[in-house]
């Protein structure tokens, strides 16, 4: 499982993208997306890198665009630049496609109940073998849908 999640960061850290200051578009992959709903950026330095938290106005975007980028420490300094016009830029947000409030409560809701199924279950079960193992199991395989439903929570 640990391999599995470890091959997601390597592969998400080698997707290359590019910043279109005259567009105000971000493309990675083959996917291109508009950086209108921008409403500021975090950056932290880290040895050759920087790394950039993106945060998008609700429902500005789809929820497929990447809210954390790796620059190398060479183009920073325009990706910088970049970022921090297309932020300060108002631009008409469409929030046609945003959650609603009860939405991310329920999606909030049964994420951390996922999350927290297996922790509750080995605290309610009596201590054998087989107990941590299916608490184990049960931890497991709630997290992956614990994260998605989380994520959605927070961004949609």
């Amino acid at each position: 499982m640990g391999a599995v999640g470890l091959w997601l960061v390597a592969a998400a850290c080698r997707t290359q993208g590019r910043l279109d200051p005259a567009a105000g578009t971000l493309t990675y992959g083959s996917r291109t997306a508009s950086l209108d709903g921008l409403g500021g950026t975090w950056r932290l330095p880290l040895g050759p890198v920087s790394v950039y938290w993106l945060d998008f106005a609700r429902g500005s975007v789809a929820s497929g665009v990447p809210r954390i980028i790796v620059v190398p420490r060479r183009v920073d300094s325009d990706v910088s630049a970049v970022l921090g016009r297309a932020a300060t830029t108002e631009g008409e947000t469409d929030t046609l496609g945003a959650a609603s409030d009860a939405e991310r409560a329920v999606a909030a809701t049964l994420g951390l109940g996922f999350l927290l199924a297996g922790p509750v279950a080995w605290l309610v079960l009596p201590a054998s073998a087989d107990a941590t193992l299916v608490t184990g199991y049960l931890a497991l395989l709630g997290l992956p849908f614990a994260v998605v439903l989380l994520r959605y929570a927070l961004v949609a």
